[in-house]
């Protein structure tokens, strides 16, 4: 009697499919991987540049507070006079600007939308809200600086 003997030499319509299944399913959960290290980086970038813009003014602010003879506001400029020449930080649009004797320039990067930028004066202090969102509009940024204003006559 003769042995029949099976050679397997190629895979079976169900192997196939199970493979081809296993193989989308892994695609599928890597591309959601990817796609998620992609937004929290877009994401994490844009709260980096809003925090960035953030203390760049209010450092300026600051910096000029201490620094200057006199300080003048409006609701929505803070002028520094110092002995010789003079800084006014304004919002125009969604930007905020500086003034001074060389010219006026834009203060703020193109990466962000200057929202709020409001100055008041109560007694010897100055409060300045300044509120920065990003292009996207997803992400806000809020701080107030309280300046004690003092002048100085001679």
């Amino acid at each position: 009697m003769e042995k029949f003997i099976y050679h397997n030499k190629g895979f079976t319509l169900v192997e196939l499919l199970v493979y081809i299944g296993i193989a989308a399913i892994s695609f599928i959960l890597i591309l959601g991987i990817i796609y998620g290290i992609i937004y929290y980086t877009s994401f994490y970038f844009d709260k980096v540049t809003l925090s960035n813009e953030m203390f760049k003014i209010l450092h300026k602010i600051y910096y000029n507070s201490i620094e200057a003879k006199n300080i003048q506001t409006t609701t929505s400029s803070v002028s520094f006079e110092f002995n010789n020449s003079y800084e006014k930080l304004f919002a125009s649009g969604s930007s905020l600007y500086i003034e001074n004797a060389s010219g006026t320039d834009r203060y703020t990067s193109s990466n962000i939308k200057l929202m709020d930028f409001l100055v008041s004066t109560s007694g010897p202090y100055v409060k300045v809200f300044i509120n920065v969102s990003n292009l996207k509009g997803d992400q806000n940024l809020s701080a107030t600086s309280v300046i004690y204003k003092l002048s100085f006559n001679e």
